[in-house]
This record gives structure tokens, C-alpha cells and sequence, in this order.
């Protein structure tokens, strides 16, 4: 079954553009989105992948002007709630 998409769009009625598409992670569809955060200023995004249905997630940011993730990455996170106040 597919994962919904991070969307993006410039105002209400404007054109959707996908920002992260968790069904492009993995061949065999076992990646999931499973938090996320955006900072106050919307120029960033953290979210949390899991795989294989693991209670265990990946934490990574993405520049949204850009849709390019930033290298690093928190790995074996276990409580996933992000606040991303910047």
C-alpha cells in the first residue's frame, strides 16, 4: 500500500508540488514516513523514517527552498516527536 506524500504549495489554490515522497525510498515499499516537523520560518523540514514497520526511525532535514536533505542524520530514534523550533 503507498505512503501519502509531503506536498507543498505557494497559496491555496495553487499547484501541489511533491516535497518528499516516502514510496521512492525503497524498491520494496518498506520505508514509511512516520513523523515530521517544520521550522517556524518554513525553510526547513525534520522527518523521521522507519523501516520495515520499526517502532526505530531516522531523523533527517531537508532544505524545502532547495528539496535537498542535509547530510547528516540521527539514526535509532526512539521517541519521535519533533519539535523544530528554529
Amino acid at each position: 500500500m503507498p505512503c501519502s506524500m509531503l506536498t507543498l504549495q505557494d497559496e491555496l489554490d495553487g499547484k501541489a508540488e511533491v516535497l518528499l515522497d516516502p514510496n521512492t525510498l525503497s524498491k520494496d515499499g518498506t520505508v514509511a514516513l512516520s513523523t515530521y516537523s517544520i521550522s517556524e520560518d518554513g525553510n526547513y523540514i525534520a522527518y523521521g523514517l522507519s523501516e520495515s514497520g520499526s517502532d526505530w526511525v531516522s531523523i533527517h532535514v531537508m532544505n524545502v527552498t532547495n528539496k535537498q536533505p542535509m547530510p547528516d542524520k540521527l539514526s535509532w530514534v526512539g521517541n519521535h516527536h519533533l519539535p523544530l523550533d528554529c
